[in-house]
């Protein structure tokens, strides 16, 4: 369950950086993809430990509150993707671009039965890909319900200017 889940990850990536830590390897930057943002921004001191595993936890049970979703990895650049869902606006209108995780990898997330049509969508102009095991579709639109809640969530958190600098996973630069 993603209320499970998303703390454990955490837990694990900050405790990861804390062994790293110890062995003398500390960054000069950071940055991090989804719950990973959040461990490394615990890491550059934008969250006491206490407030980001409260947050974390929150998050988790706040996206575990939404209507379950699929997410789907597809071998090609989100230029490709987006320029064929321009051909097909009812899948264009429920699916999201969640990730683009290397030149020729992509992530899509949205309703899995819109999901299930771009697999064969997808495969008619020669896309290869693969679903994701997940409960939701996590970096999609289908999330928007939860915004205001969980920003009210962060701001609880009192969140602190980095004493590491730390690279937006979204817009690629400095976080402030």
């Amino acid at each position: 369950a993603t209320e499970i889940t998303q703390p454990a990850l955490f837990v694990i990536e900050y405790a990861l950086a804390e062994v790293l830590r110890g062995y003398g390897v500390v960054p000069s930057i950071l940055i991090g993809h989804s719950i990973g943002e959040y461990a490394a921004a615990c890491v550059a001191g934008v969250f006491e430990l206490e407030a980001a595993l409260d947050l974390v936890i929150e998050r988790g049970r706040l996206m575990q509150s939404m209507l379950p979703g699929s997410m789907l990895a597809v071998r090609a650049r989100p230029e490709r993707i987006l320029e064929l869902l321009q051909n097909d606006a009812s899948l264009a209108a429920e699916l999201s671009l969640a990730a683009h995780n290397a030149p020729e990898l992509s992530v899509l997330s949205g309703p899995s039965g819109a999901v299930e049509r771009f697999i064969a969508f997808g495969a008619e102009h020669g896309l290869e890909s693969q679903a994701l095991h997940t409960s939701h579709a996590f970096h999609s639109s289908m999330m928007d319900p939860i915004l205001d809640a969980f920003a009210q969530a962060v701001a609880r958190t009192a969140p602190r200017a980095p004493r590491i600098p730390i690279v937006s996973g979204l817009t690629g630069k400095p976080l402030t």
